[in-house]
């Protein structure tokens, strides 16, 4: 299947041209009046219309004062006598007339005549529906050309659409009203769709009227918003609740269609739960009839810009009446500003019977910001580093980056951490529990201590927490136990002790470069960079202080890939990605505690962190990893949202 694409669809001008039966009619000989009164009686004195097609492929109403005098009872004449049906057949039978009668309907829609506005809203929508309605029976697949014909004269300029907000905003109101939604060509209407939410100014609200008045949504994600109340979000833990359905975010600019079936699959053998997957077009055409997928719910999302980690913009939680609700994050990360919609997605695209089960999916905008890659909840704690809330301390003290020289001095320090605590109680009231650090804050250390402790701190920055360390509380004798990675430990040694037929398996999977020892020295030596040496630091200062706390402390291999290492690094631009055992999910299930998490393309490492889980109380199961995933430092937890009991 071809689907247009954005670039295509904003570059192209042309319609197709598609034999249509229509009345071969001479064109009159003498030319159009120049003057505006002469031109409407002189268009008027043929009832035919005819001479409005002269008028308009002798002069382009958009080319000089000619055309300008023109223009009026061109509009007229075309809004009040030619039918919307016969307007848009003509075009595709003329594809040459189609730039000239767009650009009259452009001067209709740009309010400049107030008479003309409303009556060419519902023009173009009547000629955009009439033309959907032909094109989607005819029985056969359907061209770019087709599309590219059917988008531009629904949104009629294109450009002006994409530079214009008052023309855009005008153009969006016509749009929900193209396409019939008892329609049964919905192969068109979902590649439409696709098209249309790639093209830029088409923000989600825009995108969801369309789909609502195209019938291609169950319901506006606006019905079920409800203010936000601690009883309308209960955050379940992230170690021992069970997981009731997970929800996994697949779009094709980042996932290959073979990578999400092999982890789908896996995951619907390994666990009896509801699996739902957002996926866009290219996507779900490949996936939905895989008959080995046949558990697996997936909702179209129609090309929206989402990346696949839904674990940080959007919670599943509880509600107190025993239904479940989306919490959205306030704040916008840089880059993933379109993340913010995915939980709306979800709203508005669950089936009927889902719904249902569910109590009725609604939504709510949290108070505080979050980012649910740097919290992890166990039943009593809600865990965090200092990095967790940088955003929202910069925020408080009115800054836009974080102030390290000031750090120099005890004050500097005393003032960003009284920051942060104010941040932290704002998670604390958000995630109904305490916050604990996973790390010390050194309010009460002076002078080279304290600067140690600073640097050890920074060292962690740039990473999710929830790649560099596990809880887990497994029911019976086993007492609470935290994971943590290791780079200079561990994770060099497991690099140095990997067989060569481990260490290509492991080159193959990532497609990287060098090639057998080569590699593993670029490894290691990777591993001993100032930037992997910060990091090993800050989970050293980590694990002592989880330890400090009572907790059993395990240390799992961690390493970090130099991307620079890639066979290919396309437009690539952060320095590494990490290998590691932790952004896994954990739950209780009828007492069997267990975990999950992706495959590592390491035996050896993997049989190593499934001994550390063993010896904590876990099962650890391991994925087919989506690698692109991976390379863009999201692990498993970050690819995966869960609705768990409470």
């Amino acid at each position: 299947m071809h689907v247009v694409s954005a670039r295509t669809l904003v570059a192209c001008a042309a319609a197709c041209s598609v034999a249509v039966a229509l009345p071969s009619t001479r064109l009159p000989a003498a030319p159009p009046p120049e003057d505006a009164s002469a031109l409407t009686r002189w268009l008027e004195e043929d009832p035919s219309g005819e001479r409005f097609w002269q008028a308009l492929s002798s002069a382009s109403p958009d080319q000089g004062s000619t055309a300008s005098a023109r223009e009026g009872p061109l509009v007229r004449f075309l809004l009040g006598q030619i039918p919307p049906e016969r307007f848009e057949q003509r075009l595709e039978v003329e594809p040459a007339l189609a730039d000239g009668a767009r650009a009259l309907l452009a001067l209709a829609l740009d309010g400049s005549d107030p008479s003309h506005l409303e009556a060419a809203s519902a023009y173009v929508a009547s000629a955009a529906r009439s033309r959907s309605q032909r094109v989607g029976a005819r029985a056969r697949r359907w061209t770019d050309e087709e599309l590219h014909s059917l988008l531009d004269l629904a949104f009629v300029d294109l450009r002006r659409f994409v530079a214009d907000p008052i023309f855009r905003g005008r153009v969006l109101a016509i749009l929900p009203r193209v396409w019939d939604p008892r329609s049964a060509a919905e192969e068109l209407r979902d590649r439409l769709l696709y098209a249309i939410n790639h093209v830029p100014g088409v923000d989600f609200f825009a995108s969801e009227k369309i789909e609502l008045g195209w019938g291609a949504a169950d319901r506006a994600s606006a019905q079920r918003e409800l203010d936000y109340s601690p009883s309308s979000a209960l955050h379940a833990d992230d170690v021992t609740a069970t997981i009731m359905a997970s929800v996994y975010s697949l779009p094709s600019d980042f996932v290959t269609p073979e990578a999400a079936a092999r982890l789908l699959g896996s995951i619907q053998r390994a666990s009896e739960r509801t699996l739902v997957a957002l996926v866009d077009l290219p996507m779900r055409e490949r996936l939905a009839g895989d008959a080995s997928l046949d558990q697996v719910l997936f909702l179209e999302t129609y090309g929206r810009g989402y990346t696949p980690w839904p674990r940080d913009p959007f919670t599943l939680v509880g509600r107190s009446d025993g239904g479940a609700a989306v919490l959205v994050r306030p704040n916008r990360q840089l880059g993933r500003e379109e993340d913010n919609f995915l939980g709306l997605e979800l709203v508005q695209g669950i089936p009927e019977w889902l719904d249902a089960r569910w109590g009725g999916l609604t939504w709510s905008r949290a108070p505080a910001p979050f980012h649910n890659g740097q919290v992890i909840l166990t039943p009593r704690h809600a865990w965090i580093s200092l990095h967790t809330l940088e955003q929202r301390v910069l925020e408080l003290l009115g800054l836009e980056r974080v102030p390290e020289a000031s750090f120099a001095r005890k004050e500097g320090w005393l003032r960003y951490l009284a920051a942060a605590r104010r941040a932290s109680a704002e998670l604390a009231s958000l995630y109904a529990r305490e916050i604990a650090f996973v790390h010390p804050l050194g309010e009460e250390r002076e002078g080279e201590d304290l600067e140690a402790l600073i640097e050890a701190i920074a060292g962690g920055a740039g990473f999710d927490l929830d790649s560099l360390v596990t809880f887990l509380e497994p029911p019976g004798a086993h007492r609470p136990s935290a994971l943590v990675g290791d780079v200079s430990g561990r994770g060099s040694a497991l690099l140095g002790s990997m067989s060569s037929d481990e260490l290509e398996r492991f080159r193959a999977g990532f497609e990287l470069a060098p090639r057998s020892e080569e590699l593993r020295r670029a490894l290691l030596q990777a591993q001993g960079s100032p930037r992997a040496a910060g990091l090993a630091r800050f989970l050293d200062l980590v694990a002592d202080a989880l330890a400090a706390r009572g907790l059993e402390v395990e240390r799992l291999p961690l390493f970090l890939v130099p991307v620079a290492l890639l066979s290919q690094r396309d437009e690539l631009e952060h320095p590494d990605f990490l290998v590691t055992w932790n952004n896994v999910v954990p739950e209780v299930r009828e007492g069997v505690a267990r975990a999950e998490g992706f495959e590592s393309l390491s035996s050896s490492g993997d049989r190593e962190a499934r001994e550390v889980f063993e010896r904590a109380g876990y099962r650890l199961d391991l994925l087919p990893p989506l690698i692109r995933s991976i390379i863009l430092n999201g692990g498993y937890r970050c690819a995966s949202q869960h609705l768990r009991a409470r």
